[in-house]
């Protein structure tokens, strides 16, 4: 994956404007179940399906230092420290009394970095999901988490779309409230408050693949020209395609026999 990245945008409903983007480290590929894959053993298509790409989600110190310039510009805004290199993803889950779950919006892409920070020579998005966090999951990953914070059975991920493309791995921790309890009767849940921590993005490893020739492609064609062959034709013939900005100058594609 080199020169691509991988992004994540994870957010309440309420939070979208105010939720920074994540960045992705890559960690490894692996299977989900006990298979092992060394990297050197070759895949039917069975096997490729069933292989995951693992990834950290950090905020990386370039969208920290946006933040602050950011920050600088609004009055009476509390200044961000300016700590160096990638930073742990962390973010709360406010569950008011009755309510049985609460949502994430999630957005997962693959991007190629360009000549300036912030700019990206393509972009490939792989899956748009939303992911129902329910309260007894919370409250049952709290539990797991102060027991065995290492835990990486299947039942730590909240999968954001039907087919299990893309997933996301948390390390869930109750937090204490601050105000006095109010009093409810047995059968209502109380209000709730869970603070999650991105441990991985899973992404299906044939989809990372996809993306990735998307991406060239993109790339290609974003450059200006692209030679295509008409097998159909009798004579290869090499049609030049124009980049998007070109074409009000070259209105029609040049055929070269």
């Amino acid at each position: 994956m080199e020169g691509h990245e991988m992004m994540l945008e994870s957010y309440h409903p309420s939070a979208k404007l105010t939720t920074p983007s994540m960045s992705c480290r890559f960690l490894e590929v692996d299977f989900l179940d006990s298979r092992t894959w060394s990297g050197d053993d070759d895949l039917d298509l069975g096997d490729l399906s069933q292989l995951y790409s693992h990834f950290r989600p950090v905020v990386s110190e370039e969208t920290r230092r946006m933040r602050r310039i950011y920050t600088r510009r609004v009055p009476g805004a509390e200044a961000l420290q300016e700590d160096a290199g990638d930073e742990p993803v962390t973010q709360e889950l406010c569950l008011d009394e009755g309510e049985p779950f609460t949502q994430l919006c999630t957005t997962t892409s693959l991007v190629k970095t360009g000549p300036r920070p912030g700019v990206f020579a393509s972009h490939s998005n792989i899956e748009d999901g939303v992911v129902r966090v329910w309260r007894h999951w919370l409250e049952r990953m709290a539990a797991k988490c102060a027991i065995a914070p290492e835990q990486r059975d299947q039942s730590t991920i909240l999968w954001a779309d039907a087919t299990k493309n893309v997933g996301l791995r948390f390390h869930v921790t109750q937090v204490a409230q601050e105000q006095a309890p109010i009093l409810h009767s047995r059968d209502e849940d109380p209000p709730v408050t869970y603070s999650l921590r991105y441990e991985e993005l899973l992404v299906r490893t044939s989809q990372v693949l996809l993306a990735m020739e998307k991406s060239a492609v993109q790339e290609i064609v974003d450059s200006g020209f692209v030679m295509q062959l008409d097998a159909k034709s009798a004579h290869a013939i090499e049609t030049v395609l124009m980049a998007p900005a070109m074409r009000p100058f070259f209105p029609q594609a040049v055929a070269v026999m």
